[in-house]
This record gives C-alpha cells, structure tokens and sequence, in this order.
C-alpha cells in the first residue's frame, strides 16, 4: 500500500511539473481563470515542500524493509540473550544449592555435637572430641577449595562471590579453630615438637575450644548473608527474563 502510495504522488508530481506550460500564463500577474490554473500554479509556488515531502515518502519507502530486517535482529538477539541469561541463572542456583547443602549439613553436625539438644546453650569445651574436630577441620578445608573453584570460575555477580568470599573467610576461621583443638593429639610425641612448642599448642587449644560457639555463629550469619544475596540476585535475574519474554510477545 505504502509503495503504490509514492508512486501515485510521484506521477501526480510530474504531472503537475508537465502542466505548468499547459495550464498557467505566463505572465505571473494574469490571474488564473480555471481550477487547473489554481493548482498548478499553487504546485509551482509551493513545489520545494512537495518535494521535500517526496522526499521524506521515498526515504522511508526505502528504509522500510531494513527497519523490519532490524527488528527481527534485535528479537533474534533478546532469544540468545535469554537463553544465555537462563543457563547463567540454572548455574547460579546449582552452585548455590551445593553451597547450601553442605555448609548447613557442617553447621548441624557441629551443633548436634557441642549442643546435647537443639535449645540448650550450654557449651562445655570438655566434651570436644579432638579426632572429630581433626575430621571437622578437613570437611571444611574440603568446602573451602570447591568454593573457591567457585569464585575462580567468575560465573556469579560480584554481588555472589563478594558473599561467597565471606563464607569463605568463616570457614578457614573455623577450620583453622578445628586445627588447633585437635594439633597437641595429633603432634604430642613427635619428636621434632619440642617442649615449648607443645605449650603453645596447648595453650592454642584452650582458646580454640572457648571461641569455637563464635566461629560457628560467624559461619551462620555469613550464610544467611549469602542466602539473602541469592534471593535478591535471582529476582533480578527473573525480572530480566520476565523484560525479554514481554518484548518478543510485543514483537510477535
């Protein structure tokens, strides 16, 4: 419709041009004395703006089959994008969950274990078993290299892997704390520990065992930080997915 619409103002404006001789005096102070005369003469007059408005039909005649060329490029592109956002967010919440999974199971174990029942807040650092501390102690130095391959891999928000990072610092904190309650039985007798070295390590233990509820407790705050992130990090991924699926359902 819009092509055979320039052609009809094309021809009516060659027309137009042709018929000045036809239809006007020449001599511009005689007036006209039919309506052919009127409209020519007006055409002539004002035949810059008629062109110019040629001008503008022709372009967009023209530009027509590259707009709409451009617009299934750009919904093309809103399909690769949203597949790609999708497969970041399914990587999101699977290495989440994986964080999740195992940092709580460590956080339940230690608690059942220093804790007799889950609303007793009583601590007796007597009742710490130094071989299931050493096993703590590798169980999160095991999280800490996987969440660590985590951060390596740059697959998060920065928002993430800075939460991440402090989950991290909790862990080798905890572990660390693991490390000095279950070192005097693990060296007592070496032979290349000397005296004073087994003091250090005793005294290290003693305060390992008084500041291991604390350690446990920065654990799980950090996580809960960590947990918040991903919540508020998901939903924005999801509005964004939600933004595309609206503009190809506008497109189509």
């Amino acid at each position: 419709m819009v092509p055979l619409a320039g052609l009809v103002f094309l021809l009516g404006f060659i027309l137009l041009a042709s018929a000045n001789a036809m239809f006007v005096p020449l001599n511009p102070n005689i007036p006209c004395a039919t309506v052919s005369c009127v409209l020519v003469r007006t055409f002539s007059e004002y035949q810059t703006l008629f062109g110019a408005g040629l001008a503008v039909l022709a372009a967009f005649v023209a530009a027509r089959p590259a707009w709409l060329q451009l617009q299934k490029m750009k919904l093309q592109q809103d399909i690769t994008a949203r597949d790609a956002i999708l497969q970041r967010l399914k990587g999101i919440e699977a290495r989440a969950k994986y964080q999740d999974d195992k940092v709580q199971s460590l956080l339940q174990g230690i608690l059942r274990t220093i804790y007799l029942y889950p609303e007793d807040e009583n601590y007796d650092p007597s009742t710490v078993d130094v071989h299931w501390a050493f096993n703590k102690m590798h169980e999160c130095q095991d999280i800490t290299l996987k969440l660590k391959s985590f951060q390596a891999s740059m697959r998060d928000t920065h928002s993430i892997e800075e939460a991440r990072q402090n989950v991290i610092h909790s862990l080798e904190q905890l572990g660390a704390c693991f490390c000095d309650i279950s070192a005097p039985a693990a060296l007592t007798g070496d032979p290349e520990v000397s005296s004073e070295d087994e003091e250090r390590m005793r005294y290290a233990e003693a305060v390992a065992l008084e500041q291991l509820p604390q350690k446990v407790d920065d654990l799980a705050n950090a996580m809960g930080d960590f947990s918040l992130i991903i919540l508020e990090e998901k939903q924005f991924v999801r509005r964004r997915l939600r933004q595309i699926d609206d503009d190809m359902l506008g497109d189509a």
